[in-house]
């Protein structure tokens, strides 16, 4: 049993994630497996070779550095994606298949983007007004233009939620979400 979820940046994806997981839930961090997969050699490599030096410091991917880059522009979003996006879903796919018998949570930003669709049994879209998404992007650190593009830089929450099974309206208090969480769970398992 596999389920997918996504939403857009900020939109509490990984605080439903930690939710499934207390509620027995195995979770695979697609954005953990990404960040391993950036300093490959042969994936810095080719970073390097596409984006310059400026994106290394202490011989590492400066994350922050390259998003800076990229969410500028969409034919450098699209560079970098068909540097990692092959990688990134190789990895996925190698962990969702060493799960065993325990359900398993694909906590992944780009899975409808990234065509991990057709790996989950039901999709979990993560949802909050974009006023909210802004003041927890500030929160984590984020400039509002740089959560701006990020937020661009997605599928829109709207064509999101049109695929879902479940939609989690993360707007409300952190107990309305675990309710939600919660009886998703439940639908879920009832079904197993």
């Amino acid at each position: 049993m596999i389920i997918g979820v996504t939403g857009s940046f900020a939109t509490g994806k990984s605080s439903v994630s930690k939710i499934f997981k207390r509620l027995g839930a195995r979770v695979i961090d697609a954005d953990k497996i990404a960040h391993k997969v950036l300093n490959r050699d042969s994936i810095k490599r080719l970073i390097v070779k596409a984006f310059g030096q400026r994106v290394l410091k202490n011989n590492k991917i400066d994350r922050k550095k390259l998003a800076g880059l990229v969410f500028n522009n969409k034919k450098s979003i699209a560079e970098l994606n068909k540097i990692t996006h092959a990688v990134i879903i190789r990895e996925i796919k190698k962990e969702l298949r060493s799960c065993s018998s325990a359900p398993v949570v694909l906590d992944a930003p780009l899975l409808i983007e990234a065509g991990l669709i057709k790996s989950v049994d039901y999709l979990v879209v993560v949802s909050c007004a974009k006023r909210a998404q802004i003041e927890r992007g500030i929160k984590l650190g984020f400039k509002r233009d740089e959560i701006s593009r990020r937020i661009q830089a997605q599928l829109p929450l709207k064509y999101k939620t049109r695929l879902a099974d479940f939609v989690i309206n993360n707007n409300l208090s952190l107990g309305r979400t675990k309710t939600e969480v919660k009886s998703i769970w439940r639908r879920i398992m009832l079904k197993k």
